[in-house]
Protein backbone atom coordinates (compact mmCIF):
# COMPACT_ATOMS: atom_id res chain seq x y z
CA UNK A 1 0.00 0.00 0.00
CA UNK A 2 1.49 3.05 -1.42
CA UNK A 3 0.51 6.43 0.22
CA UNK A 4 1.54 9.85 0.52
CA UNK A 5 5.00 8.53 -0.20
CA UNK A 6 5.07 6.08 2.44
CA UNK A 7 4.67 2.38 1.87
CA UNK A 8 2.54 0.15 4.11
CA UNK A 9 2.85 -3.26 4.09
CA UNK A 10 1.64 -6.44 7.04
CA UNK A 11 0.13 -5.49 9.68
CA UNK A 12 0.85 -1.49 9.50
CA UNK A 13 -1.24 -1.66 5.73
CA UNK A 14 -4.32 -3.13 7.45
CA UNK A 15 -4.73 -0.95 9.88
CA UNK A 16 -4.50 1.62 7.41
CA UNK A 17 -6.88 0.14 5.41
CA UNK A 18 -9.66 -0.14 7.44
CA UNK A 19 -9.49 2.91 9.60
CA UNK A 20 -8.10 5.72 6.92
CA UNK A 21 -8.44 4.68 3.70
CA UNK A 22 -11.99 6.66 2.96
CA UNK A 23 -9.17 9.60 3.91
CA UNK A 24 -6.73 8.75 1.27
CA UNK A 25 -8.88 7.68 -1.89
CA UNK A 26 -6.54 8.46 -4.57
CA UNK A 27 -3.57 5.96 -3.15
CA UNK A 28 -2.63 2.82 -4.51
CA UNK A 29 -2.87 -0.74 -3.12
CA UNK A 30 -0.48 -3.28 -4.46
CA UNK A 31 -0.69 -6.57 -4.37
CA UNK A 32 -2.17 -10.18 -6.11
CA UNK A 33 -4.84 -11.08 -7.43
CA UNK A 34 -6.41 -14.59 -6.44
CA UNK A 35 -4.96 -15.78 -9.69
CA UNK A 36 -1.51 -15.15 -8.57
CA UNK A 37 -0.96 -11.72 -10.77
CA UNK A 38 0.70 -8.77 -9.87
CA UNK A 39 -2.41 -6.13 -9.13
CA UNK A 40 -2.83 -2.17 -8.10
CA UNK A 41 -5.68 -0.81 -7.30
CA UNK A 42 -6.83 2.80 -6.28
CA UNK A 43 -8.37 2.66 -2.70
CA UNK A 44 -11.59 4.15 -4.22
CA UNK A 45 -12.25 1.34 -6.34
CA UNK A 46 -12.28 -0.42 -3.18
CA UNK A 47 -15.86 -1.41 -1.51
CA UNK A 48 -14.79 -1.77 2.32
CA UNK A 49 -17.75 -2.47 3.58
CA UNK A 50 -18.32 -5.56 1.59
CA UNK A 51 -17.49 -9.12 3.44
CA UNK A 52 -13.60 -10.30 2.41
CA UNK A 53 -12.41 -13.54 1.75
CA UNK A 54 -9.37 -15.05 4.04
CA UNK A 55 -7.06 -17.26 1.50
CA UNK A 56 -4.47 -20.07 3.00
CA UNK A 57 -0.74 -19.91 1.13
CA UNK A 58 1.28 -22.80 1.18
CA UNK A 59 3.99 -20.18 1.60
CA UNK A 60 4.56 -16.85 2.25
CA UNK A 61 6.29 -16.16 -0.85
CA UNK A 62 3.64 -17.86 -2.72
CA UNK A 63 1.59 -15.40 -4.79
CA UNK A 64 -1.29 -17.98 -5.78
CA UNK A 65 -3.56 -19.26 -2.63
CA UNK A 66 -4.03 -22.73 -1.59
CA UNK A 67 -7.74 -22.02 -1.14
CA UNK A 68 -10.09 -19.73 0.30
CA UNK A 69 -11.22 -20.73 3.97
CA UNK A 70 -14.63 -20.90 5.49
CA UNK A 71 -13.80 -21.65 8.66
CA UNK A 72 -10.94 -21.89 11.52
CA UNK A 73 -9.99 -25.08 12.75
CA UNK A 74 -7.83 -25.07 15.98
CA UNK A 75 -7.91 -25.81 19.35
CA UNK A 76 -5.22 -22.70 20.33
CA UNK A 77 -5.96 -19.62 18.47
CA UNK A 78 -3.48 -17.71 20.80
CA UNK A 79 -1.31 -17.12 17.99
CA UNK A 80 -4.31 -16.05 15.19
CA UNK A 81 -4.90 -12.42 14.45
CA UNK A 82 -8.04 -11.16 15.72
CA UNK A 83 -9.42 -9.81 12.48
CA UNK A 84 -9.34 -13.33 11.33
CA UNK A 85 -10.84 -14.86 14.60
CA UNK A 86 -13.18 -12.19 14.05
CA UNK A 87 -13.96 -13.11 10.58
CA UNK A 88 -14.26 -16.59 10.59
CA UNK A 89 -16.59 -19.42 12.67
CA UNK A 90 -14.05 -21.23 14.62
CA UNK A 91 -14.08 -24.57 15.76
CA UNK A 92 -12.02 -26.56 18.14
CA UNK A 93 -11.70 -29.72 16.45
CA UNK A 94 -12.54 -31.29 12.59
CA UNK A 95 -15.66 -33.04 14.70
CA UNK A 96 -16.51 -29.82 16.05
CA UNK A 97 -16.56 -28.30 12.68
CA UNK A 98 -18.64 -31.28 10.95
CA UNK A 99 -21.19 -31.24 13.68
CA UNK A 100 -21.80 -27.48 13.01
CA UNK A 101 -23.21 -28.39 9.64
Amino acid sequence: MADYGEMLVGEAMWEFLMKSAHLYPRADACGFSQDGNEDMVLLKQLDFDHPYDVFVYLKDSDRKPLARLSALIASDRRHFPGRLLAHLPSFDSLDAWRAHG
